[in-house]
């Protein structure tokens, strides 16, 4: 299958081919190698580090995590492709339309107006205590962890999710599954209830806006912006953070049908921006 794969991604590969083996079977295979990737990269990075480094620093751990990370997503996006190196970062650069900048401040318009909404589903399942300190003591402040967690995991994400994931499917399936699976896929591999749902949630934003620019540079916008909001709440609010219970319950209906519009009237404007089929 490898040397199907390499077949795909030579010089001469064509645009229509690159992705055409990502069916529903390949994503359901692909979610378990992505498992076993980051548990093997993750619990050897962990136990070098901790043997040989003692991990004496906070800065440190945050460093083993970023190199961990970017290792297994690598290797995951390497098995996703089945290309040479070389032939993975010219389909990169396919990938990416940067004329499409344009649109930033309506995508980071749209995906905090939709952030309100998530932020209510979010409060339908309550993390307990437990959980919750676990994923605040996962977000530091130091230079790693914010660089992994708003910069390197958007953009490594949206190119398996959307630029490799989803164009694949695209070719095999109606748009509507297509966006769906890669949509599950994307809350899958988060690998916890409380992320996986907003995750979806935002894959399936992310999913229709690849469809509609042929570029994962507008869903990295979107994933960098939902991050980065994430992580300015957990380390600048203090007291409840959900904007619901912050908010009270009148104000956040208030809040929803407000956002509800902002959120399609950016939605019509993306359309209107959409790449030719």
């Amino acid at each position: 299958m490898n040397d199907q794969h390499n077949d795909l991604f030579n010089n001469n590969f064509n645009e229509e081919q690159e992705t055409s083996h990502v069916d529903l079977k390949f994503v359901v295979k692909l979610f378990f190698v992505s498992v076993f990737y980051m548990l093997v990269v993750g619990i050897t990075a962990f136990t070098l580090a901790h043997f040989s480094l003692s991990l004496p620093s906070t800065l440190l751990t945050s460093f083993v995590n970023l190199a961990a990370y970017s290792l297994s997503l690598s290797l995951i996006i390497k098995y996703a492709t089945g290309a040479p190196p070389q032939n993975q970062l010219l389909l990169m650069k396919r990938a990416f339309n940067w004329r499409l900048l344009s649109l930033a401040p309506v995508l980071i318009i749209c995906t905090l107006a939709l952030y309100v909404w998530i932020d209510g589903v979010a409060m339908l399942m309550p993390m307990p205590e437990a959980v919750e300190e676990i994923f605040n003591n996962a977000i530091k402040e130091d230079v790693f962890s914010l660089f992994t967690i708003i910069i390197v995991a958007p953009v490594l994400e949206e190119i398996l999710c959307r630029g490799i994931i989803l164009k694949g499917l695209l070719k095999n399936y109606s748009p509507d599954n297509a966006i769906g699976i890669s949509a599950l896929f994307f809350g899958a591999i988060h690998l916890n209830p409380w992320q996986a749902i907003p995750a979806l949630i935002i894959g399936i934003f992310t999913g229709w806006v690849f469809y509609k620019t042929k570029s994962v540079l507008p869903g990295i916008i979107i994933h960098i912006t939902v991050n980065a909001t994430s992580v300015l709440i957990s380390l600048f609010v203090t007291g409840q953070q959900n904007i619901v219970l912050r908010s009270g319950i009148p104000d956040y209906i208030l809040l929803c049908i407000f956002s509800a519009v902002i959120f399609a009237a950016g939605c019509i404007f993306i359309r209107k921006k959409a790449v030719p089929e």
